[in-house]
């Protein structure tokens, strides 16, 4: 979360603001994060993971459940 201080990296810090607004708008306001309530946190704790994605077939939108490196030798 250090990107979200003072002295964090601007240009990560507004890739993950585009990433929320993209996937969950409403804990946006005025480009700022915002939490309300706990149930708030889900949403910007799967943010944070870049756990939100859309299905190429439908073009569903979903969050990964489990999180695995790919790598390019398997």
């Amino acid at each position: 979360m250090e990107i979200f201080t003072k002295n964090g990296d601007p240009r990560k810090r507004n890739d993950y603001l585009k990433y929320a607004q993209k996937y969950r708008p409403q804990i946006l306001k005025d480009n700022k994060l915002v939490i309300c309530k706990v149930a708030d946190l889900d949403p910007l704790y799967h943010a944070m993971r870049e756990a939100y994605y859309t299905t190429e077939i439908g073009g569903e939108q979903r969050f990964a459940a489990v999180f695995e490196k790919n790598n390019a030798k398997d």
